[in-house]
């Protein structure tokens, strides 16, 4: 048996917090009864601790194996460096008592693609339905990393959505997206911005205030802002495919 252990990264902002507390009820009312939440940053414990402390307690519910799952969309520093020795901390303090495994970040996983194509398809059947969809353009909009290849990933995924990508912490940004596009072509009159965030959160306030003021910049352009991946239907059914999914 096998308990999991659902890593973000933390926030002070109280909403992801919220999600994650609704996400572990729904895991737990499809069949995984123990699993719980730990965050990289911004809680009381370092994330090692965290991760003892749970391990201990289900080895003595009797589970001889953890799954650690980080939530996390990008492969940057906090998946390959930050999470790995954590994790690593953590069973040197446990000196073998229980296994743990990391599984493979939530962005790395084929249905996440999936998930992102029904999200935006809805989104347009909402707000754009019967309109010329040669005169729409979707961009998906990461927090971006510094790491060399961290954002390959999402660079694939939007070219397989038909999309661009835009980053808020790294280039290409949000506007310079729009300007270029405002150049070169004037065929598209109206751009969903899909947030490819997990969470509502400072970020995604900033971006949808960013938004409004790029309306303004440019005004032959419509912007649409979809809401982040944990706030639409569906999240749970795609974090429980994930953490059952064999591959790691």
């Amino acid at each position: 048996m096998s308990a999991y252990l659902l890593v973000t990264h933390g926030s002070r902002d109280s909403r992801p917090g919220l999600v994650m507390q609704e996400l572990v009820t729904k895991l737990q009312s499809r069949g995984v009864p123990c699993v719980d939440v730990a965050n990289l940053e911004l809680a009381s414990q370092p994330l090692s601790e965290q991760i003892q402390d749970f391990a201990e307690y289900v080895w003595s519910l009797g589970y001889k194996r953890v799954v650690i799952a980080p939530l996390f969309l990008l492969a940057g520093v906090h998946v390959m460096e930050d999470i790995p020795m954590q994790v690593e901390i953590a069973q040197a303090g446990l000196a073998g008592k229980v296994e743990i495994e990391v599984k493979t970040y939530l962005g790395a996983y084929s249905g996440v693609e999936d998930f992102l194509r029904r999200i935006c398809q809805r989104f347009v059947d909402d707000n754009l339905y019967g309109q010329n969809i040669s005169q729409q353009l979707l961009i998906l909009l990461a927090h971006g990393s510094r790491r060399v290849d961290g954002n390959t990933a999402v660079e694939a995924l939007a070219t397989n959505l038909n999309g661009l990508t835009a980053y808020w912490s790294v280039t290409p940004n949000l506007e310079s997206r729009l300007a270029k596009l405002n150049q070169e072509d004037t065929s598209v009159t109206k751009v969903v911005v899909v947030p490819y965030f997990l969470f509502a959160g400072k970020i995604t306030d900033a971006i949808a205030a960013s938004i409004d003021a790029l309306k303004l910049q440019f005004p032959t352009i419509t912007i649409y802002q979809a809401q982040p991946l944990g706030l639409n239907e569906g999240f749970a059914d795609l974090i429980w495919d994930w953490l059952v999914d064999e591959r790691k």
